[in-house]
């Protein structure tokens, strides 16, 4: 590929429009995208497959700027689809992010014991950060929902905020209390078990004596 006219940050900046549009495709890939993908990649420890299959659809398009055959129109129009299937792998990788520290912070906040005694900040607090957090959750959707069709990428900032108050409350849970309290709850429910049991063979050897007395 030549590239022509002046340099930017030594970078050649083409007179070629569709390539023009590529370098916000870029910037965008690597300002919103990457981010998004790696906290995908530390939640699942996988590549998740909607996430890939909208990645090999932006190659695609992208492959189709290059392609001689085609006008700049059709090359144009291809940037645009690349942008497009962008904003949907990013929407995915927050979406994605959201269910899994719904997951990780729903069960320590519908867990009353826990959510006392294992997190890093007053239960009091705790709550209203999780009420503020499900608040941001339900605008993000009613977002996206209303959205669909027009711009999948409208959504995707407040899904980001509600994130970083997610993150928060996820950083304030204390994992070796919680490892504690699972030790100790599991040691009382040993001990509540054998009681129930100790308790259980008494009454039948009673019940028993008092069969064969009377």
């Amino acid at each position: 590929m030549s590239a022509e006219g002046d340099s930017s940050d030594g970078i050649s900046q083409s007179e070629d429009r569709p390539v023009n549009r590529l370098y916000e495709f870029f910037e965008y890939y690597r300002s919103e995208f990457i981010p998004a993908y790696a906290d995908v990649l530390a939640f699942l420890n996988k590549k998740p497959d909607e996430t890939l299959y909208e990645i090999e659809q932006i190659l695609s398009h992208i492959d189709k700027v290059f392609d001689p055959t085609l006008d700049e129109k059709l090359r144009i129009a291809n940037v645009d689809k690349a942008i497009g299937h962008l904003e949907r792998a990013i929407l995915d990788c927050v979406k994605i992010i959201w269910i899994e520290l719904n997951n990780k912070i729903g069960l320590i906040y519908n867990d009353t014991p826990r959510r006392r005694y294992c997190v890093n900040m007053s239960e009091r607090e705790f709550t209203k950060k999780y009420l503020e957090y499900n608040e941001l959750l339900s605008a993000a959707r009613r977002t996206e929902l209303e959205s669909v069709g027009i711009s999948p990428s409208k959504s995707i900032p407040e899904y980001k905020k509600a994130i970083l108050l997610g993150k928060e409350l996820l950083e304030s849970i204390d994992s070796d209390k919680l490892n504690n309290f699972s030790f100790f709850s599991r040691i009382l429910s040993l001990k509540s078990h054998a009681i129930s049991f100790a308790l259980g063979c008494a009454a039948s050897l009673f019940a028993t004596y008092l069969y064969a007395r009377f």
